[in-house]
Parts: C-alpha cells; structure tokens; sequence
C-alpha cells in the first residue's frame, strides 16, 4: 500500500491537474490527480523533466486518480520516458483506469512502458537484484530533504565480506584500530609490473553508504589494471553508518579532523598512510545528498586537464553530472570543482584573521577542525587527488556504478594523471 500524502509536501499544482512526489521503496512514486491536458502540460513536462535532470530516473506513475489524458498529455509521457531513457532509466505506470488504459492501446503505449496493476507490482520491477543488495538494511524513507533519508547498509556484514573478497584476491590486509567495533582496516595490492601507485577510500561519512558497496564490488571484479600498486581503506567510519548519520560516534565530522586529529578513527588512519609509501594520486569516494548530479574535486598540475573531459564522458554514459555553476558553495564548471579553493574558502575567515595583527583568530574554528582527508594527503602523500561525490537522489545502485565507474575509468585513463 501507497501512504496517503496529507498533506501534500512535495507537489506541483495546476488548475486542473496535480502531481504529487511519494518516494517508496525503490522507484520515486508520482502520483497523478486531474486531468492531464493542454493545459497542465507544460507544468507536467517541466516536474518530469527536472526530476530526471536531478537524477530520479526511475519513476513508477501512479494514475489511480488520473480522469483524463489527452494526445498532448500522452506526449508529455512519452518524451519523459525517452529522456529517462537516456540516462538508462526506467518509467512505470500502474493504478490506471479502463478507459486511460484503452487510450493507453491505441496509442501503442503499452508496447513502450511498463504497466502494472498495482504499486506492489510496478516497484517490484525496479528492484536491485545485485549480490551487492542483500547488505541493504532499510529502504529509502523518502526524498533528501535537509538531510539523507536513503537506502541505509549493514555496514558490519559487508565490512566482513569486503575482508573475505580482499583475502581471496590476495590483498595485505592490516588492522588500523584494534578496538572492538571499529573495523578499521588498511589493504594493499602490490603488482610486480608497476609504475605508480593509487590510494583509495571510501566510508568517511556514515550516510553516504554508495561508496563502501563500491569498493566490495570493485575488489569482487578484481580488474585492477597491472601497472598500479592500490593501497585501499573501505571504510574510516564504522560507527557512523550503524548510525547512518554523517559523523562518528562521538559527534565528529572524520572529514574535517586531518589536521591535529581529535578521533581515534583519524589518529588510527593518519599513523597508517604515513607508513605507506607516496601515492601517484589518491581518490576518495562520497556522496551529495544535495547534488542535482554527480561532480568531483581535482586538485593537480594543468596537465590533468585531458583526464578530467575523460571522466566527465565516461561518467556522463552511466549518470546525469551536476551542472550547476556553484555547487557545495563553491564555483563549478561543468561537474567539475577544484579542491583548493573549496579549502580556501572553507579557512577564509580564520586565515585572514590570522593575517591580521590587529584580529582576534581565537572564536574562529582552528585549522584541524577544516583539513579533510584530501588536504592532508595532498599536503603528505601526493600532488594529484579526485574526490569522486556520487549524487543521493541516483537510485542506490546507480550510485555505486557511478563511483566504480569513477575509479575504473581513472585507473585506466589514457593521459597521463599526474
């Protein structure tokens, strides 16, 4: 069964027609009610249009409540489904009256979309039928609104999968925290044919539960290229995804303590990288529940320009990218942001007070509550990071095929990254 909306938080309103956003399970559920004609037309294109553009591209239409459609409302469908389709998605119609279904035939709809009786039905066809779903705790709640409110993962049951598929695969594999319930580990893949050397990471952020499954799913393919040595951390915050909340367990952002850590988490990692050798580019997997699509930071010489149009076409096959002209509060073009001047921005006020004799820095927040993981690696271990953030709103399986898509398409870039 469908929740009742009352009242209607999330709906676009015309004269005659009104649609209203239910998120359930596995598809965002739109519920139709009026008619869909000449004059509602334009309001439907454009709520259908920006939800894909967002990354919903996966809807199940409920028309339970739907009285009319004309030839011009059936337009508007159908050009919504080809855009979904573009971006591999997918478009479901259930709850439709005889007489809509009819119109439905012998418009030939119903060899283009998918039709079902019932919700039950319509969502069962957007399930995730990947291995990698079975670490899937709790459903999507419904649309990121002022926080996550997506899928949550067992972090503990595929933290343990993640050190079997490692072990079967041949990784060293190191306990950086001995603490019951912290399972922080550090791998490494060392390949007799390399020439440079990758760290990645990923579950810095306990509600962004896309990039931990990327790692299981990128150490189950175990396709890394010969010519890398990898040094991996699946996951630096255990405790915040048994929480699904961004923090630790003892309320501290792990993301923002590189500086002089407070967190054992951090200490622990810290200790652990200034061991490893230096990194030819370091890649840190995230999430966005505020981004329309996905984006990443660089931080590199110029020379990296050619990589990043190659990213940003090799992502573009598999997921909508963020155009926004700022996104996370800093100036982006094209999916694209520069770690630098996110960090300059994120200290601008403490280093102009620390600039100026006259000031006083001692309100300001210190520097080791600003340094993420990024800053400190490019300050210790390497010249060259990409921080990959995969956007919420994507399906939960979209997103891990984001991230991986991500790395793949780094590690086996054909200009030279660094």
């Amino acid at each position: 069964m469908l929740p009742s909306i009352e009242p209607d938080d999330f709906a676009e309103k015309n004269d005659g027609m009104e649609i209203i956003e239910v998120c359930w399970g596995s598809a965002l559920v739109l519920k139709f009610k009026g008619r869909l004609d000449v004059s509602a037309s334009n309001m439907a294109q454009e709520k259908l249009e920006t939800l894909i553009q967002k990354g919903y591209t996966r809807l199940a239409l409920d028309l339970s409540q739907l009285e009319y459609i004309s030839s011009v409302g059936l337009r508007v469908l159908l050009t919504s489904l080809k855009k979904a389709k573009s971006y591999n998605g997918k478009i479901a119609i259930f709850g439709f009256k005889d007489y809509i279904k009819k119109i439905f035939d012998i418009a030939g709809f119903n060899a283009l979309f998918a039709m079902y009786p019932t919700a039950d039905d319509a969502l069962s066809a957007f399930q995730w039928s990947h291995p990698l779903a079975r670490f899937v705790r709790a459903p999507r709640r419904g649309p990121n609104n002022g926080a996550y409110f997506g899928e949550t993962i067992n972090i503990d049951a595929l933290l343990e999968e993640i050190l079997q598929a490692a072990k079967e695969h041949g990784w060293t594999c190191e306990s950086m925290l001995g603490e019951e319930g912290c399972g922080l580990f550090g791998f490494w893949r060392i390949s007799p044919t390399a020439t440079k050397s990758a760290y990645l990471s990923s579950g810095i952020h306990g509600d962004e539960p896309a990039s931990p499954l990327a790692i299981l799913d990128l150490l189950w393919r175990n396709e890394w290229p010969a010519e890398w040595n990898i040094y991996l951390c699946p996951c630096l915050n255990p405790a915040g995804f048994r929480a699904n909340r961004r923090e630790n367990a003892d309320g501290i952002d792990l993301n923002r303590d590189y500086y002089q850590s407070a967190s054992k988490e951090i200490q622990a990692h810290v200790a652990w990288l200034e061991k490893q050798p230096p990194f030819s580019v370091a890649i840190s997997l995230h999430e966005d529940w505020e981004a329309a699509g996905f984006y990443f930071y660089q931080l590199g010489p110029l020379s990296v320009e050619p990589v990043i149009h190659y990213l940003l076409g090799e992502l573009a096959q598999v997921c909508t990218i963020d155009e926004s002209s700022m996104i996370d509060h800093v100036p982006a073009e094209e999916g694209v942001l520069d770690l630098a001047f996110h960090s300059l921005q994120t200290n601008e006020a403490l280093i102009d007070a620390l600039g100026d004799p006259s000031s006083d820095a001692s309100h300001l927040p210190q520097p080791r509550s600003m340094w993420s993981e990024q800053i400190f690696l490019i300050n210790r271990k390497t010249r060259v990071s990409y921080t990959f953030e995969s956007a919420s709103a994507f399906p939960l399986d979209l997103r891990v095929q984001a991230l991986t898509r991500a790395v793949d398409a780094l590690l086996s870039c054909p200009h030279e990254i660094y």
